[in-house]
């Protein structure tokens, strides 16, 4: 699991803290998942599947914005 959220947080460019702030989860909590000393809660993993949707949709749009 901390593989995957260092993999969003670098491949969205994205601090930590930001990640943390967008979850409303504190900052110690997503280090925690990064470096795999945590997992997140059932309802903090849906937190962050919706989270990657929306960005996902956004990077979506503008990649055809830029093709079109």
């Amino acid at each position: 699991m901390g593989e995957m959220i260092i993999g969003l947080v670098r491949a969205l460019c994205l601090p930590q803290a930001q990640l943390s702030e967008e979850l409303g989860v504190p900052y110690d909590t997503v280090r925690g998942w990064s470096s795999g000393r945590a997992d997140p809660s059932p309802e903090n993993r849906a937190a962050l599947a919706s989270f990657m949707r929306t960005h996902a949709a956004r990077l979506v749009k503008l990649a055809e914005e830029l093709e079109g």
